[in-house]
């Protein structure tokens, strides 16, 4: 993020780093300041910090809406100031990270707001990345439920279960049409891939979205240890951060697993500094195989058939095959809605694929900017 021109060392950082002395005295300056905030019942400090300070250790872990709020209040980084705008009528589209940090931040700035998306609840993808992840690392729960409280306190305008298309646009004649619907699974174009034993990461999303409708996330990442529709040996097609956060969920039940990936390195999209010498040092400790720089052949009954960058032809045997490729863009409803409001965005993943952190940035750029 850009800082203005403050030092860096001004900002709780979005991940685990140096807990330095100045972090430590913002953090304290902001939780003592916002204590009547709390009590009155105007900020839910413990939504916003839950995850921040763990008790065993000096450093900071991450906490995306508390990195976000320490920036909006250091008075050095005017670009995250609330500035009141001139009221406008806004759609958000999508009800993700990226839409709900818009909607959010649009709200505070004095827009009318209305926020769509075609799920029954808030959230968008956040619940599987904490079905997968866990709770401690990164508790994405916690940043949905921060939302859905803020959201709520502030009387946005919130519709669940609904489809936006142009004549519906139209009709509501919104001055600012603002797109938030996420990324699209990338699916590899390969003999075999409509095999009975190959799960793709977007039948796996709406698998486990369907489950917890039902089934809460705390509840659902522990049955997973007793049952998963998923073979004993699981070769994962994808090396970035969703397929190494998925080969180590996988792991931890039990089964085993191969990591193939084109690219050069496996672990793209892992942070450099703390989270991708950790995780792969921990697949590698058990037994996890990564092969880099392959390309993808055919998937067979018996598994995938890959080239090595060596230029070697390989059967590599699975009883599951799980693509978990980084998404894609999804542009084709911001396609079809351009024209149908004087401004008219595509945010988030739709718009650019990235991190969470990357969606809320997005979201709280463009909110500051109609």
């Amino acid at each position: 993020m850009n800082n203005g021109g403050s030092d860096p060392n001004d900002f709780i950082v979005l991940y685990p780093g140096v807990y330095t002395e100045k972090k430590k005295a913002l953090v304290e300056k902001y939780l003592a300041d916002n204590r009547a905030l709390e009590e009155r019942g105007d900020i839910d400090v413990q939504a916003l910090i839950k995850g921040t300070l763990p008790k065993d250790t000096p450093g900071l872990g991450p906490s995306y809406v508390a990195s976000e709020a320490m920036i909006r209040y250091n008075n050095e980084e005017k670009e995250y100031e609330i500035i009141p705008a001139e009221q406008k009528r806004v759609i958000v589209v999508g009800g993700g990270p990226a839409g709900m940090e818009t909607a959010l931040i649009a709200t505070l700035r004095g827009h009318r707001v209305i926020l769509c998306d075609n799920e029954p609840k808030l959230g968008g993808s956040l619940p599987v990345p904490a079905l997968v992840k866990g709770f401690g690392r990164e508790d994405t729960l916690a940043l949905a439920s921060y939302y859905k409280t803020q959201l709520a306190k502030l009387g946005v305008d919130t519709r669940l279960g609904r489809e936006v298309n142009r004549s519906v646009a139209e009709e509501a004649r919104p001055d600012v049409l603002i797109i938030a619907v996420g990324g699209i699974h990338n699916i590899p174009d390969l003999p075999g891939i409509n095999k009975p034993h190959v799960v793709t990461g977007q039948a796996l999303h709406r698998q486990l979205k369907r489950y917890m409708r039902f089934i809460p996330p705390r509840l659902l990442r522990p049955l997973t240890k007793v049952w998963m529709p998923i073979g004993k040996r699981v070769i994962i097609m994808g090396g970035d951060i969703q397929g190494c956060q998925t080969a180590e969920f996988l792991v931890e039940r039990g089964r085993q697993v191969t990591i193939v990936d084109t690219a050069e390195a496996i672990g793209e999209g892992l942070l450099e500094t703390y989270i991708k010498p950790h995780l792969l040092d921990w697949l590698d400790g058990k037994g996890v195989t990564m092969l880099s720089g392959v390309q993808y052949e055919e998937i067979t009954d018996n598994g995938l058939i890959v080239t090595t960058k060596e230029g070697e032809r390989l059967t590599l045997e699975a009883d599951t095959i799980v693509t978990a490729l980084s998404l894609l863009p999804n542009t084709g409803l911001y396609e079809s809605l351009e024209g149908s409001a004087p401004e008219v965005h595509a945010i988030g993943d739709c718009r650019e694929p990235h991190l969470i952190v990357d969606a809320v940035a997005d979201g709280s750029r463009i909110a500051r900017a109609i």
